[in-house]
């Protein structure tokens, strides 16, 4: 959860499998009225951040590929979808404005971090937690306090502490802080950090003052879930999977109960002035989101700037043709299929980059050609053939690019339908239901496509999470999961025709 622009903003989604999609939806504490926003091709949301008037939003683990992590950013109406360009960028936990910089918490086979000037490129590595061969480490979180920066960084089994700060020419390990697993929730209370430290199925609280690292007392027995901060308290939920408990104290050290969730599973706190709001995960296995019967802040969080345009770099007739033999080359089958994505990528990325409406103009054109039917070997246990898996990086590139074509018959093409838990899936009608959205490919027919799939009964929840995403980005209409709602408005309009995409 985040204040931004008026409005709570939070995310709903069902985290820790690869195929999902996470619904961002705000809350109008001025009206009361809840409204879903947008939804993202990722399996869950990392914490977000406001950074020159802009909310950015970063993937917790992106769809679209597995090497390049990836973030949306919006001014609450314009959204534009950004990668990182160095590094591998296999989740994006967090996104912090610390110092006047924007960095991001990375989650690979190595913790980083990243940092950029402006937002939106220019994107480096500055640091990596470096775990042992048996061992991955991720930065899961960020938190600035006064001017200095804070890492939580997640490595199970790896000794010591997981609490690095961050001095922008050098980091180290917070030496006193106790040895962990992990590091939950890190909050700013005045110049001191406070966090949950989890060792194992142990959970703690632990402050740090800058000099010296103290434990902290827990006000029940239940495990520890998320600490908030409205910069005069902090506000801790504790429970278990079937309940739990919202508490407040002055200092970390004396715990007053506010309120108690029965068959509610407490996930997230967030605090701003005296409003509270707390998600869980609720008894009808849908998302809940609590928060004060009458908020005192009724336009919570900073104005938003309007989001500017992407620069476009100029494409050259020469460039164009030298791309065109590159990607060729690179979409030859491979017997190596990391070998085959970083090919491909090397190629497309930094043309994709350069936003040129040309580039996807011609991605549109270049994914019809004959590609084999050969499959490539992928580390997924799903099949795909040579000619999918070049559509799939097209489309995605361009998604990226903002700019192009798709056929609007792909987002109703057949698929196997076969949704596993620990599975990633790469077949072209799914790019295609996601890059209409941010090409905003709104003619009627790719409407209709779209609908025709929300309408189908043997389509997955979590494709109709991304058609409902596609839908909402197209339309500008936020009917959200509201099925017949949608259908009630095409019965309206589907007869007339509909703003042509430029």
């Amino acid at each position: 959860m985040i204040a931004y622009n008026g409005k709570i903003w939070f995310v709903n989604s069902n985290p820790f499998q690869d195929f999902n999609a996470a619904d961002i939806y705000t809350f109008n504490p001025d009206t009361g009225e809840t409204r879903y926003e947008r939804g993202l091709f990722s399996q869950d949301t990392g914490r977000p951040a406001v950074y020159r008037g802009a909310l950015y939003w970063p993937f917790e683990d992106p769809r679209s590929n597995m090497a390049l992590g990836e973030y949306a950013v919006t001014d609450g109406e314009n959204w534009q979808l950004n990668v990182f360009t160095t590094g591998i960028s296999l989740h994006v936990h967090a996104m912090e404005n610390c110092k006047a910089l924007l960095v991001a918490g990375i989650g690979g086979w190595v913790g980083a971090l990243q940092m950029s000037p402006n937002g939106r490129d220019n994107w480096r590595e500055v640091y990596q937690f470096q775990s042992s061969e048996e061992n991955i480490s991720r930065i899961t979180d960020i938190r600035a306090v006064g001017e200095r920066c804070f890492m939580a960084v997640t490595s199970w089994n790896e000794p010591g502490p997981k609490l690095v700060e961050w001095r922008y020419n050098e980091a180290l390990a917070i030496a006193d802080w106790p040895d962990g697993d992990r590091i939950v929730s890190p909050v700013a209370l005045g110049s001191n950090l406070f966090a949950i430290n989890q060792k194992g199925s142990a959970t703690e609280i632990w402050r740090y003052d800058g000099e010296t690292s103290t434990r902290m007392a827990a006000p029940a027995d239940e495990p520890l879930r998320a600490l908030a901060s409205n910069g005069t308290s902090l506000f801790l939920l504790t429970g278990t999977l079937s309940g739990g408990t919202l508490w407040q104290s002055d200092n970390g050290e004396r715990w007053q109960r506010l309120q108690t969730f029965e068959n509610e599973r407490p996930i997230s706190v967030y605090a701003i002035g005296n409003d509270i709001y707390v998600g869980t995960y609720a008894s009808n296995g849908q998302g809940s989101l609590w928060g004060p019967q009458i908020p005192e802040l009724g336009s919570p969080g900073p104005a938003a700037e309007t989001l500017e345009p992407k620069a476009i770099i100029d494409l050259s007739v020469e460039t164009m043709l030298a791309s065109a033999g590159a990607l060729y080359a690179a979409t030859t089958p491979s017997q190596n299929y990391q070998a085959f994505l970083h090919e491909m990528m090397s190629v497309m990325l930094p043309i994709a980059l350069g936003g040129n409406p040309l580039y996807g103009d011609y991605l549109s054109d270049f994914m019809h050609d004959d590609f084999s039917e050969e499959n490539l070997p992928l580390f997924t246990d799903q099949e795909y053939s040579h000619r999918q898996v070049v559509q799939w990086l097209s489309l995605n590139m361009i998604a990226l690019i903002g700019h192009g074509r798709v056929p609007s018959e792909w987002i109703s093409r057949e698929w196997p339908g076969i949704t596993e838990r620990n599975e990633k899936y790469f077949y072209p009608q799914l790019a295609a239901i996601r890059a209409v959205a941010w090409i905003k490919q709104n003619d009627r027919n790719t409407v209709a496509e779209l609908l025709f799939r929300l309408a189908r009964e043997d389509v997955p929840l979590w494709v109709k999470a991304d058609v409902i995403a596609s839908l909402t980005a197209v339309t500008g209409e936020h009917f959200g999961y509201d099925v017949e709602q949608w259908f009630d408005w095409w019965s309206k309009t589907g007869s007339t025709e509909l703003t042509a995409t430029e």
